[in-house]
């Protein structure tokens, strides 16, 4: 007795689509992993936050002189929390937010020093010139934060002296 069955199953037509879409998420996971979006994406946000700190700084209605002569009790704070997740962290006075960089696909240095759980990197501002200065000495001097994903690489620049901030990818 021949059976000629011809097409397919249901059952084998829902494991296909079940294969197929979980390649295309995969393949759409890798994508975005090798384009460098959330680096991109993480060194936009610090250059803004970089921008507002300074502005706020150099504002006249955020406060009185901090611990060190000359610089306002503003900073931003570069940190990376206890899940592994990176976070800039503005604080005045009048103003605190705090913002989500990435997870730990991301690599975020300050002066070719990593930043992580144990040093996070602050920055403060002059409010006469809005220069800025990094804490603690590890990070003392640094003109630049880079945010690697993969092998794609953003540099958020800054001139210390007039705080003037530029993105750039290498």
């Amino acid at each position: 007795m021949k059976h000629n069955n011809k097409g397919y199953s249901l059952v084998e037509m829902i494991a296909v689509l079940a294969i197929l879409a979980t390649m295309l998420g995969s393949a759409i996971s890798l994508i975005g992993y090798m384009s460098g979006s959330k680096a991109k994406s993480a060194a936009y946000t610090i250059q803004s936050a970089i921008n507002k700190a300074r502005t706020e700084a150099m504002s006249k209605s955020t406060g009185s002189e901090g611990s060190v002569p000359g610089v306002r009790d503003v900073y931003l704070k570069i940190e990376q929390d206890s899940s592994n997740d990176f976070y800039v962290v503005l604080q005045s006075k009048t103003t605190e937010f705090r913002e989500y960089l990435g997870n730990n696909r991301l690599e975020i240095q300050g002066g070719g020093n990593s930043i992580d759980k144990d040093h996070p990197l602050y920055i403060d501002f002059k409010r006469d010139t809005g220069s800025l200065y990094t804490h603690p000495a590890t990070f003392d001097g640094i003109t630049e934060i880079t945010v690697k994903q993969g092998n794609v690489t953003y540099r958020v620049s800054f001139v210390r002296v007039t705080g003037k901030v530029s993105l750039s990818r290498g």
